[in-house]
């Protein structure tokens, strides 16, 4: 008995890996987005599904234009500095990307604010105007997620980094629940603006823990921190980040686009209906991201020793 117990011991160390507990977050955070989809669509009908899925598509569209493809370029670089012991080279490029997408962020926001007071946007795509102006702060508050939990990542913790994108799907699970409980029938406006709270929660979370990582790190270059050339973005690592930036945009817009007119020309509980099927198919997706968040950071590590 005690042999075979050994055994299995030896097994389960050999196949155990952290990868899995990244595998099992995108699994709950599925499971997670499929349930608070159900609930909404319980309380408060296909059409706010409809809005509330425009909107938050719209959301994304913007994030994946302001944060400029750097994402991707941060934990290319961080993580290969770092595993050439140039921490004061990564802190920089932390740095620059950040200050860069908070300009990008800022400037996208405002640019949106203008489309809809002076444009005819959300009348043309029968959209709730709340839930559409809501999206104006996640235009400001996802990019820099994405930029905290991307650090994480660079900084060697993959899994910590996977748990920060996954927050704000819980966070709002957990909104769901608590409204569902109450009895209460949320409208679109209020389903997104939860959903922009929890984005903002795990903004904090991720940069509260990353930022004293980095601070380890050394201090930041002088010369690349604090000329007015690189006040922003490094100008090579713009360049790098533009090509990722829009492929994923255009893959976005097309997802954008067909919400959009589904909404415009049939209606936003058509909309809605199709947010709730097409929740399925995103589970493949899920599982190719998962993978490709794992390993980055360590193949640019690899690349570069």
């Amino acid at each position: 008995m005690a042999g075979s117990v050994a055994r299995l011991k030896a097994l389960a160390t050999r196949l155990w890996s952290p990868a899995l507990v990244a595998y099992a977050i995108s699994a709950a955070v599925a499971v997670a987005s499929f349930l608070s989809t159900l609930l909404l669509a319980r309380l408060s009908g296909a059409a706010v599904i409809g809005q509330y899925a425009l909107a938050m598509s719209t959301a994304t569209l913007l994030a994946s234009f302001a944060v400029l493809g750097l994402d991707r370029i941060l934990i290319r670089e961080v993580a290969g500095d770092l595993r050439q012991g140039d921490g004061a080279r990564a802190r920089s490029v932390l740095l620059m990307v950040s200050r860069g997408v908070a300009l990008a962020a800022a400037a996208t926001a405002v640019g949106y604010v203008m489309v809809l007071l002076f444009t005819p946007f959300v009348a043309r795509v029968d959209g709730n105007r709340a839930a559409m102006l809501i999206v104006a702060a996640s235009a400001l508050v996802w990019p820099l997620q994405r930029i905290g939990y991307s650090g994480l990542r660079a900084a060697g913790a993959p899994v910590l980094g996977q748990l920060f994108e996954a927050l704000p799907t819980f966070l709002f699970l957990a909104g769901m629940a608590l409204i569902w409980l109450g009895g209460m029938t949320p409208h679109a406006g209020e389903a997104v603006g939860l959903a922009v709270a929890a984005q903002g929660l795990a903004c904090l979370g991720a940069w509260a823990l990353l930022a004293p990582r980095a601070k380890r790190w050394g201090e930041a270059d002088a010369a690349e921190a604090g000329s007015a050339e690189r006040a922003t973005v490094d100008r090579q690592l713009l360049l790098a980040g533009l090509p990722l930036m829009l492929t994923l945009f255009l893959q976005l817009f097309a997802d954008w686009l067909l919400l959009a007119r589904l909404s415009a020309t049939m209606s936003p509980s058509d909309a809605g209906a199709f947010r709730v099927a097409i929740q399925i198919v995103t589970i493949i997706a899920t599982v190719v991201a998962t993978t490709e968040a794992y390993v980055a950071a360590r193949l640019a590590g690899d690349f570069r020793a």
